[in-house]
C-alpha cells in the first residue's frame, strides 16, 4: 500500500488528542447550557468552531481571524440550509 509508519502519529498520541477534544468540547457545551439551556448548542458550536480554526490556523501558519470568519460563516450557511430543508421536508 506504500504506507510507512513514520510519517503517522503513534495510536496512542492520536487517541489522547481526541479524548482532549472531546472533554475540552464537552465542557464548552457545559458551560454554555449552564448559561443558557435553550441555545447551548449554538453557544457550544459557536466557541468550538472559533477555537479549532484559530488553532488549525496558527498550526498551518494562516491569518487565523480569516479562517474564524470563514469557517464560522461555512457553518452557520450549512445551520441554516438544514435549518430550511428541515422545514421544507
Amino acid at each position: 500500500m506504500g504506507l510507512s509508519l513514520e510519517v503517522y502519529e503513534h495510536p496512542l498520541k492520536q487517541s489522547a488528542g481526541a479524548a482532549l477534544g472531546v472533554i475540552l468540547s464537552s465542557s464548552i457545551f457545559l458551560m454554555g447550557w449552564m448559561i443558557a439551556p435553550g441555545y447551548a448548542h449554538l453557544i457550544g458550536a459557536f466557541f468550538v468552531i472559533g477555537g479549532a480554526s484559530y488553532l488549525a490556523a496558527k498550526t498551518e501558519q494562516n491569518r487565523p481571524l480569516e479562517a474564524i470568519i470563514w469557517n464560522l460563516a461555512l457553518a452557520a450557511f450549512g445551520s441554516g440550509v438544514v435549518y430550511f430543508l428541515a422545514k421544507l421536508l
